[in-house]
């Protein structure tokens, strides 16, 4: 059970501090509007300002539900029509006077409710405001880590790929049918070498350990297997950025050597044996 203990209470304070307009409109904790009810029965002026305040309140809430009064209308269609008829001023303009409604006793109280509608709805507002600015920042945020993932599993699928490649190239290396063999250097260039894997079952061949020097502009490398003595083109090999591995398929069988020249760029259909760079014999 609540009780309230009042102590030389100001009532005239009590009542200008808006605690009644507040409890009228429904804006008071539980606590205040017991402290409201208890104190309208102990106290009559109390009781009479709690009464004043919401019957100005239904007074304001039914002045707005009334409609333009059937004889005021007339009048101001009539006017209109006059206006329209292109009557002169003298005759048309009349002045109409609405009716003045009688100012509520207590003027002050309906100032007040319409001063805390105000200040409602501008709380409201302000509150709506910073949810909004809220919402917004967590959506920066969540926008923020969702580029962050993005470019994580863009990086994840790059490194599986880069996977899928270096275990399909340690399969080839390692499998018993794959062989290797040592190109060497020529008197054109004895630091030359390149190494080739092949499998002929595959018809697969990868090349590593490439080093062999610049070219010009306008050549480039051709690759040649020899097959029963005669060349077989193998397609000419982009060196640019310094490849760790070439792989490429040939379908030949019987290779007896695998030679690099150097040609006129886009290759030959026959190798220039004066710019032969590294050769390799199969099997030796």
């Amino acid at each position: 059970m609540v009780r309230f203990i009042f102590i030389d209470l100001d009532i005239k304070e009590y009542i200008s501090s808006g605690i009644i307009e507040s409890y009228v409109l429904g804006v008071v904790s539980d606590q205040e509007r017991r402290e409201v009810e208890c104190m309208s029965h102990i106290y009559p002026e109390l009781q009479e300002h709690l009464f004043v305040v919401q019957q100005n309140l239904e007074e304001l809430s039914e002045s707005w539900k009334k409609e333009l009064p059937a004889e005021l209308k007339g009048k101001v269609m009539a006017a209109i029509h006059a206006e329209a008829s292109g009557k002169s001023k003298d005759q048309s303009a009349k002045i109409i006077t609405l009716p003045a409604k009688e100012a509520p006793q207590k003027s002050s109280g309906l100032k007040w409710l319409a001063a805390s509608a105000i200040i409602l709805l501008v709380g409201a507002a302000g509150l709506f405001i910073m949810r909004n600015n809220q919402f917004n920042d967590v959506q920066q945020t969540l926008s923020a880590k969702e580029a962050a993932l993005n470019e994580k599993q863009a990086l994840l699928a790059d490194l599986q790929l880069e996977l899928g490649v270096f275990n399909e190239e340690r399969e080839f290396l390692t499998n018993d049918k794959t062989i290797t063999i040592a190109l060497a250097g020529t008197p054109v260039s004895t630091e030359a070498k390149v190494k080739v894997y092949w499998n002929q079952d595959e018809s697969k061949m990868m090349l590593t350990g490439m080093n062999l020097p610049q070219t010009p502009n306008e050549k480039q490398y051709q690759l040649w297997a020899i097959v029963d003595g005669k060349p077989v083109d193998l397609g000419v090999l982009d060196l640019n950025g310094n490849p760790k591995a070439i792989s490429r398929k040939a379908n030949i069988k019987d290779v007896q050597a695998f030679a690099i020249t150097l040609e006129k760029k886009g290759g030959s259909p026959t190798p220039n044996l004066d710019q032969l760079f590294v050769i390799g014999n199969v099997g030796v």
